[in-house]
């Protein structure tokens, strides 16, 4: 949440209630302590209780700015709070638009009735939605008085002003605390604290303290806002309030029973608000809940539906013990359920405990407007990732989000059916998935067991290929999904791709850091591209019979898939396959989008005569492909092979481009298509080898530690040999 550094703050209310009066006070110079000394202290300040009493107050004060950057009890206090005097008719829907809070003063019956009939409704046509904090100004009392010695007149006085405190907060649910004390006395008084709770507290206190309790409510107002999380018209949590407070509850719920146990509670508190609680404060918690839902009749209106958010209303007096859905709101010796999680959230707002509600919330990174920060959401690196540079997920995000799939695997199946998948995604807004997944056809895009259900393998390579083609995308939904920490610790940027050049010409630099790498597929319409892609991702739709081939269904829109890969090395990677359909043409003019490709796979229909002269145009109209890594592939390999009606044939292309021959496979022939995807990802390690125009052979930069030391033996030997060769003609020579 956003630190207020500057608060504005309107004094209203009828003329003599004390506007001037209260700001004059600030004036004080013990006022300026307030940056140094806790309310305590100001308290024991008495030498200037009386310097009040006898100031002379002006019709109107200009606006009055105070250090607040020390409050005890505010971690996000502003630097300073201006209050603004508005004496003599000055509180105008311009001011209004200045201030972050209204301080609303009234001192006796008069002005009282005067917020029924006028204040509040005028704030209310005014449009008004910032706190408003309302102070009584007592008359001084002439004696010094505590609480034993107070006459029964004086007792009956408190309690009237608690009563109207009581029904002022009653009736205008937007009044976010009240107060009660005199403005100017001689001596110390009593001061009263509603602050919405119904529970009055009355202490000695000072003037100097009724002016600092009162900044201290208007600034907790404006910190822990009221009108953000809570509709007081219908009584209800505003929506997005309770989509928030039922994405943390499902977040704290580890173990996913649907209750809040000792543990999570304990693991709740300490992570908002940085203590935890003891077994006796948890069962006094689930006690109170149950006792509130008994006694206000408080159920959720339509179990079957967990979108609709329940009315807190004291008007329905219905076993609330039992929701519509047979929820209950507290499990006996186990702990609170999702019910119960919003009765205790509706008791914090009924006692003015907005501060609770914010610690949750800012606990799980929403901001003022119950958003959750664009700056967490898509962190930004310290390196330019457009750079030629990719990002990939880390160990941290891989570890992360298999906990995820098996928080959610509830049936521990190995896969994530459609009811686990809506689950897991409604921790986001709108429990959408992904656009991206969207457009490329989820679950399609990667591997699933029989009944279509995504497995952990097919899981990461999703996310895997996500991270690659948008990484902002990722970073979003891992917070979403409870990520805690810093996102950006789940990716990592890999090593900017290098271009060497050699014999005029440039090619890419090998790579060793990388474990994702993306295939562009390129080939005439019905030439297998679709069936590669399904036969890569395993999916048991794919009609392997003979009669496959005679139907042939024209792919529209781009589609893509992924899948993990492990070579002989034991190294793992994961390799994206994309043909783009009708657009092709359209990816191909844009020289940009093959920044992305890794290896461009030239594929025709070896039965079909006229599929390789589509290829031959193609290469021949957009010369930049040649400058990327190149496979060419003969599909449909099962089938009778047909000469070419082109002015070269697919071998003799590829030796004109010192390329390796067409590698013929076919969905029939697996270990030809384990080879096809396997040589995509060596092309894709060694870029070289798969460049048009460079003929195979050992290059320098390519030699290993191995070969080096073989080169360093043999010079050794051959050094060692010329010294005996040497010494021994030297002994001839003499004799």
């Amino acid at each position: 949440m956003r630190k207020h550094r500057f608060l504005k703050i309107a004094v209203i209310g009828d003329e003599g209630v004390g506007k001037t009066t209260f700001i004059s006070g600030l004036l004080n110079p013990a006022t300026q302590l307030l940056q140094t000394k806790t309310f305590n202290e100001i308290n024991d300040s008495k030498k200037n209780e009386n310097n009040l009493a006898s100031r002379k107050i002006p019709k109107q004060l200009p606006p009055l700015t105070i250090p607040t950057d020390n409050f005890p009890d505010f971690t996000n206090a502003p630097e300073t709070t201006t209050f603004i005097d508005t004496s003599d008719n000055t509180f105008s829907n311009e001011t209004l638009k200045q201030v972050d809070a209204l301080l609303l003063l009234y001192s006796n019956l008069k002005s009282y009735n005067r917020i029924y009939t006028h204040w509040m409704p005028q704030l209310r046509r005014m449009g008004v939605n910032i706190p408003i904090v309302v102070l009584k100004n007592e008359f001084p009392t002439l004696m010094p008085v505590t609480i034993d010695s107070m006459t029964s007149q004086q007792k009956g006085m408190n309690k009237d002003t608690e009563m109207e405190l009581i029904m002022l907060t009653s009736e205008f649910k937007e009044i976010s605390s009240t107060l009660s004390g005199p403005l100017i006395l001689s001596n110390t008084t009593t001061l009263n604290s509603n602050n919405n709770n119904n529970n009055n507290t009355t202490s000695t206190n000072s003037s100097l303290s009724l002016f600092y309790t009162a900044t201290y409510h208007c600034i907790r107002a404006v910190v822990y806002p009221l009108p953000p999380i809570y509709d007081y018209k219908t009584a209800q949590l505003k929506e997005p309030c309770y989509v928030a407070m039922m994405r943390i509850f499902t977040l704290a719920d580890t173990n996913m029973d649907g209750v809040l146990d000792f543990k999570e509670m304990a693991a709740l508190q300490e992570k908002c608000f940085g203590k935890g609680i003891d077994m006796t404060e948890f069962k006094r918690i689930c006690l109170e809940v149950k006792m509130y839902a008994l006694d206000d009749g408080n159920e959720e209106p339509n179990g079957n539906n967990e979108e609709i958010n329940p009315l807190f209303s004291s008007e329905r007096k219905t076993n609330a013990n039992i929701a519509n859905n047979g929820d209950v709101a507290v499990v006996e010796n186990v702990g609170i359920t999702r019910l119960g999680f919003l009765l205790l959230l509706k008791i914090y707002i009924e006692r003015g405990r907005f501060e609770t509600i914010w610690g949750l919330l800012r606990g799980y990174n929403y901001n003022d407007t119950l958003q959750i920060s664009d700056d967490l959401l898509y962190p930004k690196f310290d390196v330019s990732v457009e750079d030629a540079c990719f990002v990939e997920l880390s160990s941290n995000g891989y570890r992360f989000l298999v906990d995820v799939f098996r928080r959610y695997d509830k049936d521990n199946d190995g896969g994530l059916n459609d009811s686990e998948l809506r689950k897991l995604f409604k921790l986001c807004p709108n429990g959408e998935i992904p656009t991206s997944w969207i457009n490329t056809n989820f679950p399609d895009s990667c591997t699933t067991d029989n009944d279509g259900n995504v497995n952990l393998s097919g899981w990461l390579a999703q996310w895997a290929m996500t991270t690659f083609l948008d990484y902002k995308t990722t970073t979003k939904f891992l917070v979403y999904l409870g990520y805690q920490g810093d996102p950006k610790t789940c990716l990592r940027v890999t090593k900017q791709r290098k271009v060497k050049k050699r014999h005029g010409k440039f090619y890419r630099a090998p790579v060793s850091d990388r474990k994702v790498f993306n295939c562009f597929l390129i080939g005439k319409p019905g030439s297998g591209k679709s069936s590669l892609l399904k036969s890569f991702a395993n999916k048991d739709d794919l009609d392997i019979s003979s009669s496959y081939h005679n139907y042939y269904s024209p792919t529209m829109k781009p589609s893509l898939v992924i899948n993990s890969l492990e070579l002989a090395d034991g190294k793992q990677y994961y390799l994206i396959l994309q043909e783009f359909g009708q657009s092709e043409f359209e990816v191909i003019e844009n020289e940009k989008k093959w920044d992305q490709c890794d290896v461009l796979c030239l594929c025709y229909d070896s039965s079909d005569p006229e599929s390789f002269s589509y290829i031959l145009r193609i290469m021949e109209k957009y010369p930049h492909l040649q400058r990327l890594p190149i496979i060419v592939v003969g599909l449909k390999a099962d089938l009778d092979t047909q000469d070419q009606r082109c002015f070269i044939q697919p071998d003799e292309y590829c030796e004109s481009l010192s390329l390796d021959h067409p590698l013929r496979t076919s969905v029939l022939w697996p270990s030809s298509l384990l080879q096809l995807f396997t040589k995509v990802v060596n092309a894709s390690l060694e870029p070289l080898k798969a460049t048009p125009g460079f003929e195979v052979e050992i290059k320098p930069e390519t030699f290993n530690d191995e070969f080096k030391e073989q080169i360093s033996h043999i010079l050794t030997a051959f050094g060692v040999i010329t010294v005996l060769s040497y010494g021994a003609y030297k002994m001839f020579n003499r004799k």
